[in-house]
C-alpha cells in the first residue's frame, strides 16, 4: 500500500500526520509526505521580482521546515511501539557524492528500512501537484487535512481538499476535527465492493475503535435481491473480524439528508468508483458540500 499525505505548515496537518501514522502502523504502507510551494512570478519590475523572490524563499523555507517537522512527528509515533519501526534505517555505509565538478563529499548513508518514508517538496498549483504526485507514485490513498467547521479550506489555497477528492483516481481520506469517532457510516457500491475497500474500512475501524453501520440503498423502500445478498456478505466479513456492525436501509430519495446528518457526528465512507450508483446521489457539488459540512473525517473510496 502507498499513502500520499498532503501537508502544509498549519496545525491540522500535524494532526493528519499522526492519523496517518496510526494507519501505517496497521498496514506497513510506503508513505510520502508532500508539500506544495506556489510558483513565484514577477510583476514586471526588478524590485518587484526581488521582493517576490524573497517572499518565495521565505515561504519555501517555512514549508520545508514544516515538512521536516511532520516527518519527525510521523517517525516519533513508532518509537513507543512494541515492534521495530518498519521505517527505521540502520546499517550505515559510505557513499561518495559529487557536489560540483571536481568536489566530492564522503557521506554516511543509513540503509535497511523495510518500508519507504519520503519527504517531498513540489512547486506549482497545489491540487494539481498533489494529484500529479499520486499518479507518479501510483498511490492507493491520498490523505489531506483541513480545519474543523464548515469551510474545509487551506489558507491561501482555497478548496484544495475538494479539488483533490474530485480529481483523484485513488481513494482520498479528508481528516477533520480532533474528536472521538464512535461509528463509521459506510455506503459502498454494492456491485463493486473491492477487498482493498473492505480492508481500508477495517483499518479505520481499528484506529478509532468504532462500530460500523453499513448503509443499503433502497428504491421506494425495496432492497434488490442481489444487493441484499452483497450487503449480507459484507456484514459477515466484518462480523468475522469481531467488529460490531449492522445494516441500515435508507431510501435513495432520502440518502443525501441521511448522510448530511450523519456527517455531523460520524466518519462517513462513500464508494465513488466510476460506475458507482452513488454518483446519482452525490455529484461533485454534493461531495464538496459534504466535505465542507462534515464535522468529522470523510473517506472517499475508489
Amino acid at each position: 500500500m502507498r499513502i500520499l499525505v498532503a501537508v502544509n505548515d498549519k496545525p491540522f496537518s500535524t494532526y493528519t500526520v499522526n492519523k496517518v501514522a496510526e494507519i501505517a502502523m496497521g498496514t506497513w504502507a510506503d508513505v510520502t509526505l508532500v508539500g506544495v510551494l506556489p510558483k513565484v512570478t514577477g510583476n514586471g519590475g526588478a524590485s518587484g521580482r526581488n521582493s517576490q523572490s524573497n517572499q518565495g524563499n521565505h515561504d519555501g523555507e517555512k514549508l520545508l521546515e514544516a515538512l521536516r517537522r511532520h516527518g519527525k512527528e510521523f517517525l516519533k509515533y513508532f518509537e513507543n511501539q512494541e515492534i521495530e519501526s518498519p521505517y527505521a534505517k540502520k546499517n550505515p555505509s559510505s557513499r561518495l557524492v559529487q557536489l560540483s565538478p571536481g568536489i566530492f563529499q564522503d557521506l554516511t548513508v543509513l540503509n535497511g528500512a523495510r518500508k519507504e518514508f519520503n519527504l517531498l517538496l513540489r512547486e506549482g498549483n497545489t491540487a494539481k501537484e498533489i494529484i500529479g504526485e499520486s499518479l507518479a507514485e501510483e498511490s492507493d490513498l491520498i490523505v489531506i487535512g483541513c480545519p474543523k467547521g464548515e469551510k474545509c479550506q487551506w489558507p491561501q489555497g482555497g478548496a484544495i481538499p475538494q479539488k483533490v477528492v474530485n480529481d483523484a483516481s485513488c481513494s482520498v481520506l479528508v481528516v477533520k476535527e480532533d474528536k472521538k469517532i464512535e461509528k463509521i457510516v459506510c455506503c459502498l457500491d454494492h456491485d463493486n465492493v473491492s477487498q482493498e475497500s473492505l480492508e481500508m474500512i477495517n483499518q479505520m475501524l481499528t484506529i478509532h475503535d468504532a462500530e460500523l453501520e453499513l448503509v443499503g440503498i433502497t428504491d421506494s423502500g425495496v432492497l434488490g435481491q442481489e444487493i441484499d445478498k452483497k450487503m449480507n456478505q459484507v456484514l459477515s466479513y466484518y462480523q468475522s473480524q469481531h467488529i460490531k456492525s449492522w445494516i441500515k436501509l435508507v431510501d435513495g430519495a432520502f440518502l443525501d439528508d441521511f448522510i448530511s446528518q450523519a456527517a455531523h457526528r460520524d466518519l462517513i465512507a462513500l464508494w465513488m468508483g466510476k460506475r458507482s450508483i452513488l454518483h446519482k446521489f452525490f455529484p461533485k457539488q454534493r461531495v464538496n458540500k459534504l466535505v465542507n459540512g462534515a464535522q468529522s473525517s470523510v473517506l472517499i473510496l475508489r
